[in-house]
Order: structure tokens, then sequence, then C-alpha cells
């Protein structure tokens, strides 16, 4: 029989006793994770997660891109391809508002499932197009950051998902930028209980 020792306090134990959980009890555990999951699994909407990631890309490419413009002191260009759904910034060096040899310039692709569109959600400002830009370089639309911060005009830009961009129905995938001319800032918007919230 193994000899059996005293702790220090003053209970016996048997030196083959460790502590730990039996198989029922991780068998227990285990079905009811997988309840758990089960349950809140439906609930999980990948689609928004997806078009919430895309518009905030979205929203750090273009405060970094008047970032930069302040910063360095020249313009930067910011063209939004609809058919590639991606944006593409260029540092405008010599203030020409044209794509220029060695200008440097950065890519960001959009979220898969995610579309520039209006969807069926309604205009935010009176703006309907995807991506309400006068202006064009090389037959893209684009947005210009001046040095002092300010766009080159007022802009809003839809993001929706590709769900949303065929129909009628989910209304609430879509996202809005609004820039602000004069200062330049970024505003996001979210199309939520048939309303746009300032939010996203």
């Amino acid at each position: 029989m193994p000899a059996r020792r005293i702790d220090n306090s003053g209970r016996t134990t048997s030196p083959h006793h460790k502590a730990g959980f039996t198989l029922v009890e991780i068998t227990v555990v285990v079905f009811l994770v997988l309840v758990l999951t089960g349950i809140a699994a439906p609930r999980v909407d990948v689609t928004r997660f997806r078009i919430d990631s895309a518009i905030q890309s979205a929203v750090s490419v273009l405060m970094s891109s008047r970032g930069e413009a302040i910063l360095r002191q020249h313009d930067v260009l910011v063209l939004f391809n609809a058919d590639s759904l991606k944006l593409r910034v260029i540092s405008d060096t010599n203030n020409n508002g044209a794509i220029d040899i060695g200008e440097a310039e950065r890519q960001v692709v959009l979220e898969d499932a995610v579309t520039f569109g209006l969807g069926s959600a309604d205009e935010l400002f009176s703006y309907s197009d995807a991506i309400s830009l006068g202006k064009k370089i090389d037959g893209t639309p684009a947005l210009v950051f001046k040095r002092n911060g300010s766009a080159s005009e007022e802009v809003v830009i839809y993001l929706t998902s590709m769900r949303g961009a065929g129909g009628t129905s989910f209304p609430g995938d879509t996202r809005a930028l609004f820039i602000e001319r004069a200062t330049g800032r970024v505003v996001c918007y979210s199309f939520r209980t048939l309303a746009w919230i300032e939010s996203c």
C-alpha cells in the first residue's frame, strides 16, 4: 500500500491522486460548446462583416491620403476603380493632377462580396451615383486631396454587398462615405432601420 503524505494543511494525500477532469465532464463541456455554436452561427452575417471591413479600409485610405497631402505638401490622388473594385492612391508630387512615371502609388482591393453601389438604400444627401465624382483621371473617378487638407469636391461614395446591389433586398448592407470639400473630413454612414446613421 502506498504511503500517505500529510500536507501543510494537515490533510492526508495519496501520491497517486492527481487533479483533473473526467471524460464525462469533458464530453459535457464539448457538447455545450457545440450547442451554443449551433445557436449563434446562423445569426452571424459574414457579408456585413466584410462590408464593415471594406468601409473601414476605405476610410483609412482616405484619411491617410489627406494626412500625406498635408505632411508632404503635395497633392494626393485617390482613384476609385469600380471595375476592379480597388482604390489607387498616387502621390502627385508635381501637383499636375496626372499620374506620372516615378510617382509613388499604392492600391487597396475591396473585400470579397463587396462592390460600389447604393443597393436598395435611400440616397444620402440626394447623391444617387455609386461614386459621385465629376473629376476623372484616365477615365477613372478621382478625388484630389490638396496640400491644405481640402478635397477637390464634395463626394459621396457608396459600398454595398453583391447580394444587395442586385435587388430590393438587404438595404442594411449599404454604407456611405461623405467627404467634405472645404476640410477633406471623411464621415462614414450606415443605412440601418431605414435611415442613415453617422456610424460604421
